[in-house]
C-alpha cells in the first residue's frame, strides 16, 4: 500500500525545517535567511497536503483565518452569509500562493528532486532513495517537471567492473 502523500509533505516539512534549524544553529544561516529560504517548501507542503500541525503557527492561523472569512459578499439582493466557510484545500492554495509564487516553488522542487537523485547515484542508501523517493512523489503530485539530467544506468551503478571489462 502506497503512504498518503500528506504524509510524505509533513516528513519533507519536518526534514527541510530541521536542517534550516541546524544551518541557523551553527551559525551558517541567519534566522530571516533560513526562514526566507523555507518559502517555497512552505508553499509545496502546504499543496501537498502536509499536516498543519507541523507547519509554522502563523502558516496554521493563516490557512484557518482565510476559511472563515468575516462577510461572503453576495449579489442580487440575496441575504449576506456570515457562516460562510471555504474548504480547507481552497485556502491552502491561496497561501501557498501568498507564500511562493508557483514559478519560484516548482523551480525548486524540480532541482532538489534532481539533487536528491543525484546523492543517491553518488552514493546508494535507503535514506538516499528515500529522500529521492518522497521529493519525486510530491513532484508528481504537483505536475513538477523534473529537469533532466543523464545518469549512468542502475546496470552501470550496480556492476562497474563488468562496465571496465
Amino acid at each position: 500500500m502506497t503512504e498518503p502523500l500528506s504524509a510524505i509533505a509533513t516528513r519533507v516539512w519536518l526534514d527541510r525545517s530541521a536542517i534550516a534549524d541546524e544551518y541557523v544553529t551553527a551559525g551558517k544561516w541567519s534566522r530571516e535567511d533560513a526562514d526566507k529560504r523555507l518559502r517555497p517548501w512552505v508553499a509545496i507542503c502546504l499543496l501537498a497536503g502536509a499536516s498543519l500541525d507541523a507547519m509554522p503557527a502563523d502558516v496554521a492561523a493563516e490557512v484557518e483565518a482565510l476559511r472563515h472569512p468575516i462577510v461572503f459578499i453576495a449579489g442580487k439582493g440575496a441575504p449576506v452569509e456570515r457562516d460562510h466557510v471555504l474548504p480547507e484545500d481552497v485556502a491552502r492554495v491561496d497561501v501557498a500562493n501568498d507564500w511562493c509564487a508557483p514559478l519560484r516553488w516548482s523551480r525548486d522542487l524540480g532541482e532538489a528532486t534532481n539533487r536528491a537523485a543525484d546523492r543517491h547515484t553518488a552514493n546508494p542508501s535507503e535514506a538516499a532513495l528515500a529522500a529521492w523517493r518522497d521529493l519525486a512523489a510530491i513532484s508528481r503530485a504537483l505536475d513538477v517537471t523534473v529537469p533532466w539530467r543523464e545518469r549512468p544506468s542502475a546496470i552501470e551503478v550496480a556492476n562497474p567492473e563488468r562496465i571496465a571489462a
